[in-house]
């Protein structure tokens, strides 16, 4: 599921840009599974870090 992923992605990137939730509360809110899981999925197609949005 691309889409979803994506719009997970998108989420929690407007999360970190819009709040001071710790990362591991926004891996939670987008739905991931963990905070280490949600490191790692979303270095990929942001290019960054999580900690450096």
């Amino acid at each position: 599921m691309p889409g979803l992923r994506e719009a997970s992605l998108r989420h929690a990137a407007r999360l970190l840009r819009s709040t001071a939730l710790p990362v591991a509360r926004v891996a939670e809110a987008s739905g991931c599974a963990g905070p280490f899981r949600f490191r790692h999925v979303f270095r990929r197609p942001a290019g960054r870090s999580a900690s450096e949005i």
